[in-house]
């Protein structure tokens, strides 16, 4: 006799966009099956264990859960169509090969509690995939707000406790009845709202090959380098990510591999228009690829030239040269090579091909130029320049000593040149040579500091940096240093032993020598007492030689040897007993 396979009578079809923890519940019910039952059934394996609010999970990770393979084959349904109604494909897509339940690419962005349309399910009684979603908060049909729990009990709705559909799960309300106090929805947040739900569309049919962390990062910024608007939103950290995290992600430098945020996808794709199809075929080409993979190409500085009108350099290719600095990031974390005027001291940065003045002297020559500039009190010069009371000091002192604006030049003391000089030299901090006695008003120390000598030497110093540390190095030091601390009975302290190696406890505890350390300060801890256990007992010995009688009382051996009963029963027991009996033997 031939065995059936046993399949579901009725054959509930799934609707486009429906979630597949919404289809289960219809599946289950129409089926005449509890929920909880009809998952069960259909677990991944024997040994999956089923709870009611695991339907929850069915979004995200349904292979987790159940055999899709077979319920498709039980509803007669097209291989993989249940798996298309989850978030998979986009965990899975953007995910750089971890797993989809440790996938961080969509983190925050299910919701756990169900906003619904209360018009969609008058419609139709299933809850949309995109339903689940943090950030669609509107019905796209009847371009409502989503509620976000029961008119009725004012409760939220939670996913793990929903299995009737379109019911309220705590007072048995219709959802679908259920109106809400009307809202005033401003349209762009309706444009954008759709445009990102078309998106998400997009992305769930998607089915292509896997695009990494690091190509998607590559992509973005190459994008940026060519449209202003995208990159005015990176260096904003509008996207959602910064400039120099998603520069880590292209070079795969991140110390922790992570995949990029989904709304950071969202949020570029929106904004720039392209359709996932366009961003897959982008091609980075090889050039831009390695000029992102190196950090320091130092751009050709004899194709510029200080912009500075007074400047004796003046369009003079060749006249600028590095500061010891090289590369810094600006303020929109975009990567900078300083250089700076020799002849004026003017400080530029060249970024993306392009020079950029840092100083301000000569926006500041420019609001100035017709004015005498000794002449006009703070608030005049700060009206023509727009900047700073701090900012207007250092130009008016820098075209001061240039005789710039005046008819008159400054006279120097060639000491108080020679000092400062020597002060840069010998590594003193300019706010500390600054607060020197020697200057009789802060004018008077910025005259020196602009002068053009001090300039160069500032700006030609090379800030001696620290040799990086070595791990096995750093281990031998710290050991020696904490046997020297135990042999001198000095205390190991974390103070101390940060200041002697020079690395932070960050660091040690990522080299795993913070677990050392503290093994040190325990095993000191019990020499100090075994220590102070011999010394007491020396102490009591000596005592019971010279002074005790057999007369004498318990309190007063404590009183006359200056020890508390009550302190040494819960610093040192041993103490007591070790008293008891030198009284019983004595």
């Amino acid at each position: 006799m031939v065995r059936l396979e046993p399949t579901l009578t009725v054959k509930v079809i799934p609707y486009e966009g429906e979630a597949l923890s919404s289809f289960i519940i219809r599946a289950a019910h129409g089926n005449g099956a509890r929920v909880e039952w009809f998952m069960k059934h259909y677990r991944r394996s024997a040994s999956t264990i089923i709870h009611l609010s695991d339907i929850s999970k069915l979004d995200y990770v349904p292979e987790n859960i159940l055999n899709l393979n077979l319920l498709e084959k039980h509803l007669s349904l097209a291989k993989g169509v249940l798996r298309q109604m989850s978030f998979i494909n986009i965990l899975t897509q953007f995910s750089d090969g971890s797993k989809p339940e440790d996938s961080r690419v969509m983190r925050g962005l299910i919701r756990k509690t169900l906003a619904y349309c209360p018009q969609c399910l008058e419609e139709r009684a299933t809850y949309p995939l995109l339903w689940r979603f943090q950030g669609m908060d509107y019905c796209q049909k009847h371009r409502t707000a989503l509620l976000q729990s029961c008119m009725k009990c004012k409760k939220q709705l939670m996913y793990s406790s929903i299995y009737l559909m379109g019911i309220c799960p705590y007072c048995k309300s219709r959802l679908a009845s259920q109106v809400a106090v009307e809202k005033i929805i401003q349209e762009p947040c309706l444009n954008e709202s759709f445009a990102k739900y078309k998106i998400m569309e997009q992305l769930l049919q998607f089915n292509s090959v896997l695009m990494s962390s690091q190509s998607l990062a590559r992509k973005i910024i190459y994008v940026a380098s060519l449209n202003a608007k995208v990159a005015e939103l990176l260096v904003g950290d509008l996207l959602g990510i910064s400039y120099e995290n998603l520069l880590q992600h292209a070079r795969g430098t991140m110390s922790t591999k992570r995949s990029i945020h989904l709304n950071v996808i969202l949020n570029f794709l929106y904004h720039t228009e392209i359709s996932i199809n366009e961003l897959f075929n982008l091609e980075v080409p090889v050039d831009y690829k390695e000029r992102m993979s190196h950090r320091n190409v130092e751009p050709d500085i004899n194709l510029y030239s200080c912009s500075a009108l007074w400047c004796s350099s003046y369009a003079q290719k060749g006249s600028l040269r590095s500061t010891k600095s090289g590369f810094k990031y600006n303020q929109n974390r975009v990567l900078d090579f300083y250089v700076f005027c020799y002849e004026c001291g003017c400080e530029y940065a060249i970024s993306e091909g392009k020079l950029r003045e840092r100083s301000d002297f000569i926006r500041g020559y420019s609001a100035l130029a017709d004015q005498p500039i000794q002449d006009l009190t703070w608030r005049q010069i700060a009206t023509y320049t727009g900047f700073s009371l701090a900012k207007n000091k250092r130009i008016r002192a820098y075209f001061t000593v240039r005789g710039i604006g005046s008819d008159c030049s400054y006279i120097y003391e060639q000491g108080r040149i020679d000092a400062f000089l020597k002060g840069i030299q010998d590594g003193i901090k300019i706010a500390k040579i600054k607060e020197w006695g020697c200057w009789e008003t802060e004018e008077h120390y910025f005259c020196y500091r602009y002068h053009i000598h001090v300039m160069r030497a500032i700006l030609e110093k090379v800030n001696a940096k620290p040799p990086r540390k070595n791990k096995i190095e750093t281990q031998r030091l710290l050991s020696s240093l904490c046997e020297e601390l135990l042999d001198k009975n000095k205390r190991i302290t974390n103070p101390v032993l940060l200041k002697a190696v020079g690395v932070s406890m960050q660091t040690l505890a990522k080299w795993g020598l913070k677990e050392y350390i503290d093994a040190m300060k325990q095993h000191q801890k019990k020499l100090l007492y075994e220590h102070k256990i011999r010394a007491l007992k020396a102490e009591i010995d000596t005592f019971f030689e010279d002074r005790w009688h057999i007369h004498m009382k318990m309190n007063e051996v404590y009183q006359l040897l200056g020890y508390s009963q009550s302190q040494l029963c819960s610093y040192a027991p041993e103490i007591n007993t070790y008293i008891r009996q030198k009284c019983f033997y004595n």
